[in-house]
């Protein structure tokens, strides 16, 4: 860990003006996993790499991965957040920078026909008994009951019975408890952890960024830390957290469904993380942008991608045979395709994905100099130089 992410920071921190890279990779429980998967990767792609050779690949692709991707982040997440002075270093950083783009599409095609901007769904007020929706806590609540329910109930009280005599009481089911309240209690419990995760989480992010002051007024200049992207749960519609989820749901268990129909070599099963993390954050984002349409049909469409995605990474490496892959959206797109140009083009593959990775920020830079570093430096003077309310 230690390794990658000193590269990384060489690799972020090689003049700014030059590179046009604004963010830090903290999150070092995410490098970890990610130098895991990316190293299978390497060695089914390019397997006459070496033990020294892999190191270095792996570490120019993953620093500039974690680089490239964090940076991307900043400008719907300062958005999010008028203002907050962070970036997210996380699994879905491309995907961020995607729904952000597409939802702005979806909000000015709107603006194109002529009709009033899609409401976001805090201006939603739900009749009758559908009010109890309104408060977040509540809302989460039943819809984790209904989730957590379906799951626990299709493994059975047996299983949970077992998972308390195996973990020696540290968690499942004991003998003669019940199950109906059991399944209560862990969904309750999963509402509880959220809430008091949003009410943290700026407190969190404000100690963070503060004491982030000394690095970015002193080594990497004009730059924000890139942190966990639960981080942004606090920011926008809180229900927005709930929507994303349970449409990035639906689109799982679709896409399953489909898997299973034709007959696919890989079954992915869903999973938490992918379902809550990915699409949650891209729930807010997109409330925030285009409104509760885009929270709906966004995350949707990233719960099909994640288990398609998936599924075809998944078979194709040979990670299917060992127990299952890394499901966030990130590498359910954007390292698929880094997958074909290392396995076609092999060591000349490393220098295309890492010229790509390069360019991106060159790109985001040339389409607003004059602001482009300002958006972190002064983001109220950013939104007064963009005509932003």
């Amino acid at each position: 860990e230690r390794f990658f992410s000193s590269l990384q920071c060489s690799v972020n921190s090689c003049n700014l003006p030059y590179t046009k890279l604004r963010a830090v990779f903290t999150t070092g429980n995410v490098q970890v996993q990610q130098a895991a998967t990316a190293f299978w990767i390497l060695l089914f792609a390019i397997p006459s790499l070496g033990r020294i050779e892999v190191l270095l690949v792996m570490g120019v692709l993953l620093g500039l991965y974690w680089a490239v991707g964090s940076n991307m982040t900043i400008k719907p997440i300062q958005r999010l957040t008028d203002g907050g002075g962070f970036a997210i270093a996380h699994q879905q950083m491309f995907g961020i920078a995607l729904v952000a783009w597409l939802a702005d599409k979806m909000s000015s095609s709107e603006k194109k026909k002529n009709k009033s901007a899609s409401k976001r769904l805090e201006d939603i007020t739900l009749p009758g008994f559908l009010k109890i929706f309104n408060e977040n806590m509540v809302a989460t609540a039943i819809l984790m009951f209904l989730f957590f329910g379906i799951i626990m109930f299709v493994l059975g009280e047996n299983y949970f019975h077992q998972l308390f005599i195996t973990s020696k009481g540290a968690s499942g089911l004991a003998q003669g408890a019940s199950f109906f309240f059991y399944i209560l209690t862990t969904s309750l419990g999963f509402a509880v952890n959220l809430a008091i995760l949003q009410l943290g989480v700026r407190t969190f992010v404000g100690e963070l960024t503060e004491s982030f002051t000394g690095i970015s007024d002193t080594i990497l200049p004009n730059s924000v830390p890139g942190i966990d992207v639960a981080a942004t749960f606090a920011f926008g519609e809180q229900n927005a957290v709930t929507i994303g989820f349970l449409f990035g749901a639906l689109g799982q268990f679709l896409a399953i469904g489909a898997l299973m129909i034709f007959h696919s070599p890989t079954i992915i099963i869903a999973g938490f993380i992918p379902l809550f993390f990915d699409n949650a954050v891209f729930g807010v984002i997109d409330n925030n942008r285009a409104g509760a349409k885009a929270a709906m049909i966004l995350p949707f469409f990233s719960g099909i991608i994640q288990v398609v995605g998936a599924a075809l990474i998944s078979t194709w490496i040979g990670m299917s045979k060992f127990g299952g892959y890394l499901g966030m959206f990130d590498w359910d797109t954007v390292w698929p395709g880094f997958t074909v140009i290392l396995k076609y083009l092999g060591y000349f593959g490393v220098v295309v994905v890492a010229a790509i990775l390069l360019l991106i920020p060159q790109l985001e830079y040339r389409k607003d100099p004059k602001n482009y570093f300002l958006m972190v430096e002064d983001y109220d003077a950013y939104k007064e130089n963009k005509g932003l309310e």
